[in-house]
This record gives structure tokens, sequence and C-alpha cells, in this order.
């Protein structure tokens, strides 16, 4: 493939031509060093300086949000990236604090436009911490990576130097309070080499630090007096890889697609591999010296990601149910515009399907269908309006009531009656999340094929699944709990239960989310689970649609879109309009609750 060239003169054509001011530097003959001491973001400042950024990497709020700068002299709580120093002092340095709200990410771009290619890059800076942290045994490190095909934070393949991560100084603290960064005793000298690279003229290298959610209170840890110097020399590009993976592999539990392949072998090994995956047999193939960059965004059926060479899977997530999706590999060397893609012979190909929704609670009006019972306590199950996934609801359970009083507690959240039709592979996912406990202490989940009601600890046999589900690791980080196997279940109807107990001493606060349940076989979501006592038409529908019932009560009406986003919630009469007009066109699902009696029944809607 001898296309590069050509590609790269014109690149150079383009970029040597055009602002460069979204990088923190530009790299040009006789000026191949970058100085930067943060002090220009003054006291008081909250703009990022030019070419630097900050975003949410994860958390309860949006990811890949760009997060808004605050100021600190170290007594912060809040997860977010700050202008860090002694109050009123001009001495500052770029910070973060990881929560379970906001888990920051932050860096900057630089720009080659020396002529020549950048073979090395050296890095020196301080590492400043301006809190401690509450836990000794959690030895905090904010991650550094570089990339040389990134657009952004979130994009491109990144390589990890860890000698230039921030790494926690007080690590014995088990107190969390403000300190003096600058103080000897709370910094460290940090420096790195990235060598031997290929930073073509023309291109950008991005840098970034990711911090994490550890449990306890976290520290506050930054960079200072940071120093970038590059090394301008030949580019040595390397040719496209020998082979292709092999072992190319599919499946789709729930609404992801797991994909997992061998690593390519040959003379020439591939730096990456870029994954295509689209709802329809139709993947382009790429282009040498056109990098692809990574594109998740699902909705209009296709998606790509750049995996490293040795990491050998990926999943794709929020796809539609019940949909077949075709896979593509192709490995690659070197990046930007000098990435050279494998594409001849037969590219590596497979399908996999999604599972379809049997049934899906996000809590978002009420616990209903679901219902809660306490065995011994004051407390009960109930719905958090607020700290929910993106700031929705959830549902939550606490023995806590304040400083002095802890109050034992054992309360089941118990789903309708369910029943999974023939084939295999059901499972159940939830997230979760938790502050004020250790590993899994107070939260189990169960199922029961008996159960008829009352006391579940005296009534029904239930069946401990705890051990098979991933549960938050605390300080409210949300954590997605895999896939828990209910193919024990097929073809009878069982509710499924999540128990929380405490006792006087401690009580974790529990919170949960998203609780979805799939399956190989059927159409989509269940239809008419329980009763059917109702149906909704015309379908497909284009304006409105109502529901014709045997009852004449009102119901309330939910519609979720197939990534389970609550799209329309309302409450009806039979034979009453619904309007759908500012709805996409596509499959939605209907979950429709009768208030008087809890009953719930779901149907599959179609707008056109």
């Amino acid at each position: 493939m001898k296309k590069i060239l050509p590609l790269l003169f014109l690149f150079l054509a383009i970029t040597w031509g055009r602002s460069v001011s979204a990088q923190a530097y530009s790299f040009v003959a006789g000026q191949l060093t970058y100085t930067e001491t943060f002090d220009a973001m003054g006291s008081a400042g909250t703009n990022f300086l030019p070419g630097w950024t900050g975003i949410r990497f994860a958390g309860t709020g949006t990811v890949g949000a760009v997060l808004t700068m605050a100021v600190t002299d170290g007594s912060a709580t809040s997860g977010n990236v700050y202008n860090v120093g002694a109050s009123a002092s001009e001495e500052r340095a770029f910070g973060t604090l990881g929560s379970g709200t906001t888990v920051p990410q932050f860096g900057a771009s630089f720009f080659n436009n020396t002529g020549s290619g950048i073979v090395q890059v050296s890095l020196t800076g301080v590492m400043e911490q301006w809190r401690s942290g509450s836990n000794a045994t959690a030895n905090e490190t904010v991650i550094f990576e570089y990339s040389l095909d990134a657009t952004d934070l979130t994009t491109g393949t990144w390589a990890p130097l860890t000698t230039f991560d921030l790494v926690e100084k007080l690590t014995g603290s088990a107190t969390a309070a403000a300190v003096d960064g600058n103080l000897t005793e709370n910094k460290t000298a940090i420096s790195g080499t990235i060598a031997s690279i290929s930073w073509a003229p023309g291109a950008s290298m991005w840098i970034r630090w990711t911090d994490a959610n550890d449990f306890g209170s976290d520290a506050i840890l930054a960079i200072d007096d940071f120093n970038m110097t590059v090394t301008t020399g030949t580019v040595v590009t390397k040719p496209e890889p020998t082979n292709y993976p092999t072992v190319l592999s599919g499946h789709g539990p729930g609404l992801n697609i797991n994909t997992t392949w061998t690593d390519a072998t040959g003379a020439q090994l591939p730096d990456g591999y870029l994954v295509k995956i689209s709802s329809t047999d139709n993947i382009t193939t790429p282009v040498d010296g056109t990098y692809t960059n990574d594109e998740l965004d699902l909705s209009d059926g296709k998606a790509s990601k750049n995996v490293l060479q040795g990491v050998q899977q990926y999943s794709f997530n929020g796809l539609s149910e019940g949909t077949t999706y075709y896979i593509k590999i192709f490995p690659y060397t070197n990046g930007g515009s000098l990435v050279d893609y494998k594409t001849d012979g037969t590219i590596p190909s497979v399908s996999a399907k999604t599972q379809v929704i049997l049934n899906r609670q996000n809590f978002e009006t009420s616990l209903t269908p679901w219902t809660q019972f306490s065995s011994a306590g004051e407390q009960t199950w109930v719905v958090d309006s607020i700290h929910g996934i993106d700031g929705t609801r959830c549902i939550k359970m606490t023995g806590f009531v304040d400083t002095t009083s802890t109050i034992a507690n054992n309360d089941w959240l118990i789903s309708p009656s369910i029943s999974i039709p023939g084939g295999s592979e059901p499972v159940i996912e939830f997230v979760s999340a938790m502050k004020f406990g250790t590993g899994i202490e107070g939260i189990e989940i169960f199922a029961s094929n008996d159960y008829e009601g009352g006391d579940p600890e005296t009534n029904g046999s239930w069946t401990d699944l705890t051990d098979q589900a991933v549960f938050s690791a605390g300080n409210w980080a949300w954590q997605n709990s895999g896939f828990v196997d209910l193919s024990a279940f097929t073809g009878i109807n069982f509710h499924i239960a999540f128990r929380y107990t405490c006792g006087t001493a401690n009580a974790p606060t529990w919170e949960l989310d998203n609780i979805v349940l799939t399956n190989n076989t059927g159409v989509g979501m269940k239809e008419n689970t329980i009763s059917r006592n109702t149906s909704i038409g015309p379908n497909p529908c284009s304006d409105w649609f109502s529901i014709q019932s045997k009852q004449t009560s009102n119901w309330n009406v939910n519609v979720y879109n197939v990534v389970g986003k609550l799209v329309l919630s309302t409450k009806a009469t039979s034979s009453e309009h619904i309007s759908v007009s500012g709805l996409s066109t596509g499959l939605y699902s209907v979950i429709l609750t009768n208030p008087a009696n809890h009953i719930q029944e779901t149907h599959k809607l179609i707008v056109e």
C-alpha cells in the first residue's frame, strides 16, 4: 500500500497553513521546548490555559463533558479539575480530585510544525499533593498516557508512561485534609522519556492524566513546572502488518457484543487494530493515510474503535436489542497521516446477535411494579430522585439515621413475576453504587420460583446469585454488575429480589439502577407479561397510539427507546390518544402500569 506520501504532502499543505491555536504549543524549528508553570491561571482563574482541558472521565454526570475548573487551596471535597495553590497566591498548579460523581481526566495537545519528524519527547515536572486522602491503604495514582492519533482526550490509541504518573506522596494519611503542596515533603520531581516515536510533521500529540475514584475521600494531586522537550529526526514508517489477527469471534450477552481475537504474528507486527461494527453488512474499508478515529455513537447503527496490539478484545455496549451486527477488524501500523492498514486478502469478519429485552426497570416514576418488604427495621427501599445514572432517579436503601443513630435492617426489593420463554442464556444486569461500607457488605441478589408473597424470609425458596454479580466498591462509584445467569429459571415464573441487611454498628448506603433482563429468544420486550388485558394501536404508528383495555382505569405510560432511555412518560385512559410526534422513527418499548393493582404490561411499538 504506497498511497502514504501523496496524502501526507496534501495533509502538510493544509495543516501548515492553518491556525494551531487549539494546541498548548506548536513546536517549530529552533523552538523545541515548552514550559508551563500554570501561574498564568491566576489565584482566582477558572479558565483553562490554551490547549489544556479537563473532562468527566467517569461518574454519575455526563461522561465526556468538559468540566468547569474550580479554585482551591486543597480544602475542596468535590470531584473536579482544580486551579490549586495557597489562597491568593500567584504560584499555581493544575490538579485533580476524583469522586463518585466526577472522575476527572485532563491534558493538552501539541503540534509538530518543525518541518521534520519528532523521534523523542522528554518530559519533566513536579507532582504536588494538596489534599491528603482518608484511606491509608489506597495509594492513589493519576495515570499518564500519550497518543499520536487522538483528536481529543477520549479518541485515539493511548500508551502509558508510568514514570510520569502523579503518585500520592502522603500514603500513610487516614484523614482527608488540605496540605501545602509547595512544601518539599508534599511534592515529587517526575520525569520520563518517550523514545523512538514517529511523530510526523503536521500532526498532533495529545497527553492526558486520568484520575480514579479511590475508596474513601480522595487526595488532590497536581502537576506543576511542566516541561516538554522534543528531538527532531527522520521518522521511520513501518510497512503494513504482515498478517491479520486470527480467531475473531463475537458474542452478544445482553445488549453488548464482546469481540475477541488472537494477535497477528509475522515479520511486521501491527501497532493496533481498527474494529468496525455495523447493523448492516456493508462495512467500508479504511484508507491508508487517513486515520479512522474512534466513533462510538451507534445512533446510525455503526461504530469503530481503535485497540492497541496485545489487548485482543473490545466490547461494544448499548446496542439495539435482538439485532444482528457485523464486525470486521483491520490491523495497522504507524498512526495519524502515516497510518497503513492491511486490507488485502480475506479480511477477518464475524457476526453476532444481541439479546432481546424481557424486562426493564429504571425506577423513573416509582418502585412499582417492584415491591419492597421490610422484614426488620424502620427504613425501607425508596426512590432517590437525583442520584441515579446521569442524574436520573434510582432506588436507595440504608440503615443510617444520623451520626449518632444506626438501625438494624433486613429489607427486600422484589420484582413482579417474570416468565422467560424457551431459549438459552437469559441474564440480568444492573448498576450499583455504595458508600459507608466495605466490599459487598449489606447487599445480595436472589431468585425464587415459588415465592407467592409475604415475608420472603419465611416464604419461598431463594437461590443466592450474589457471587455472580460485581457490586460497587464504594464512594458512590457506579458499577455495572456484569451478567448474572438466569438459565436455571427458563420456562417458569420466578421473582428476582435484592436484600439489604445491616446491624446497629455499620450501615452502608446502597443504590440500584437500570435493571435489565435479556434472553436470546423472543421478539423484544415481553408483551402483555401479566394479564393480557391490554393492547396498543395503531402499531406501527406515526402520530399517536392508544390503549385498548378491558379495564377503565388510568394507566401510567412509560416509553423507552432501544438503549433503555425513558423518552415519554404520561398517564392515559383507554382509547385516549398518546402523541408520539416528538419521537424519532424506530422501535420502542411501552410499559403500562395499573396504579390500582400495580399490574404491569409491556408492548412493542414501532414509530414510522
